[in-house]
């Protein structure tokens, strides 16, 4: 059956048609005791010496038969009747059921998507230094690595208590103190001290050598301030980058948000709407079962 073959606008509500239900019930229950009780024979009694007998319990007559053909119908109908009216509740509450169960799945799977689409971003992978340096040309790499291997080198022979560094200032002292007495008697030992190389010639390496050292520092110092300077740029990039999509997720998370609600307030309406239309429907009794139908509802006819 389809759902709506129950029901019409005009027709039996619910208690009606579960007092009808109840009616046929009796009714048939009526009807099985007659059923159960038929016999087709007469019993009579009496005393001996008495000719006359006494009728205890009569049979049915030809006459009567068509009472059982009745009966049988009638249960039938009645049957029929109960298991329709039945059906017809049961398709009711289910449709209640549904009513007050009722969701817009077009409108929730249309936001569901949305949702996943709106995807609330990551934050940001800094760029580092080497990211940057990762991105040179051989030559650039080449030249950085030969700069920062000159200036290790260089700076470590000159500057304080470096090994030239050293080496000049010993120079320059033995320059002043040729000579070192250690005094023992007539053991006393005399060192005397000869520059090799002569102190402009030291004076000259050590000054070129830190001319040196500061143009190639600085050259290594100009490289590294633009890998700095583009790794602050990219991460302030990323930064904007972020702050914009977060800003962009937050406001469409927003509005959807808005929009859960109207679909929830929508639905509570519809559901109202539902139930009202089908607490209104109407059981209607079909064609076939409207004999026994107002036999029950009219007893009288």
């Amino acid at each position: 059956m389809q759902t709506k073959a129950f029901f019409g606008t005009s027709g039996l509500t619910s208690t009606s048609a579960n007092h009808i239900a109840n009616l046929a019930k009796e009714a048939n229950r009526n009807h099985q005791n007659f059923l159960s009780g038929i016999q087709f024979y007469a019993e009579f009694i009496k005393i001996i010496g008495d000719g006359e007998r006494v009728l205890v319990q009569d049979g049915i007559h030809p006459e009567k038969l068509e009472f059982i053909e009745k009966a049988i119908n009638s249960i039938a109908q009645n049957n029929a009747l109960i298991a329709f009216i039945r059906e017809a509740l049961k398709e009711k509450d289910r449709l209640e059921k549904e009513a007050k169960g009722w969701t817009n799945t077009v409108a929730r799977e249309a936001l569901t998507l949305r949702r996943k689409e709106n995807v609330n971003p990551s934050k940001p992978v800094y760029v580092t230094e080497e990211d940057v340096r990762s991105e040179w040309s051989i030559g650039e790499q080449e030249h950085y690595l030969t700069l920062e291997a000159e200036c290790a080198v260089i700076g470590k022979l000159i500057h304080e208590g470096g090994s030239l560094s050293n080496a000049r200032l010993e120079m320059m002292q033995k320059y002043t103190h040729p000579r070192a007495v250690k005094e023992n008697g007539r053991d006393t030992i005399i060192t005397e001290y000869e520059l090799t190389t002569g102190g402009p010639d030291v004076d000259n390496l050590y000054y070129d050598l830190q001319a040196r050292h500061r143009a190639r520092q600085a050259e290594l110092n100009g490289m590294k301030k633009s890998v700095l300077d583009e790794v602050q740029k990219r991460n302030l990039q990323l930064d904007e980058d972020y702050r914009q999509a977060r800003t962009q997720y937050l406001h469409v998370d927003q509005e959807l948000d808005r929009e859960e609600r109207k679909i929830e307030m929508d639905e509570r309406e519809k559901r109202v709407q539902l139930l009202n239309e089908v607490q209104a429907l109407k059981i209607v009794i079909p064609n076939r079962l409207k004999e026994a139908y107002d036999a029950l509802n009219n007893p009288s006819l």
